[in-house]
């Protein structure tokens, strides 16, 4: 996600919501700050998500430890899952940066090929006579095979580069199916 954010800590929250703060795009939070916690600390994040999109920092739980997982621990992960589902939690994927080189010929191809795969052109420069640089931005998960479909297009003459730009939010669609098969998965561990 582009943007503003700020991370919801208990030592801001006063002035994180009685202030009026220039276009904040959204807060981030840790789960570990909020996991063993309710009262104040569960309101603090409905209030944040009445009001913002949250992102979490990613979450994992290993049961393959030495040690087994304390049922109160992981009743308490549950119920903090349980309120991010409630705080309409959102999807950010990694968009990359490209530059495609290729020759002049193939341009059209290129852009197009980079645009069905939602990506965007950012711009062009001449790099010699016949070849130039496509620069642009994509979806990371868009560029699956990325490589084979470059090598057809411009008959084994173009080549890519790319590196991490950001995170965006994912489309709704995907989005949506994501939380259907998250819900499919959580029934399934339920039952």
């Amino acid at each position: 996600m582009q943007g503003i954010g700020l991370g919801l800590r208990q030592a801001i929250a006063g002035r994180l919501f009685e202030s009026e703060l220039p276009e904040l795009s959204f807060v981030e939070l840790h789960p570990e700050n909020y996991v063993a916690r309710g009262g104040r600390f569960r309101a603090m994040l409905e209030r944040a998500a009445d009001r913002w999109p949250v992102l979490t920092h990613g979450l994992s739980l290993g049961f393959g430890a030495v040690e087994p997982a304390e049922a109160g621990y992981v009743r308490q992960l549950k119920a903090f899952l349980d309120a991010i589902a409630k705080a309409r939690p959102i999807v950010l994927e990694p968009v990359v940066g490209l530059e495609i080189n290729c020759p002049a010929a193939n341009m059209g191809d290129v852009t197009g090929d980079l645009s069905s795969r939602r990506g965007q052109v950012t711009g062009t420069k001449t790099l010699q006579a016949g070849s130039l640089a496509v620069t642009g931005l994509a979806p990371l998960v868009e560029l699956d095979g990325y490589a084979a479909r470059l090598k057809s297009i411009t008959g084994g003459q173009g080549a890519w580069t790319m590196a991490l730009s950001h995170y965006e939010q994912a489309p709704p669609n995907l989005q949506q199916q994501l939380s259907t098969e998250y819900a499919k998965h959580r029934r399934h561990e339920d039952e």
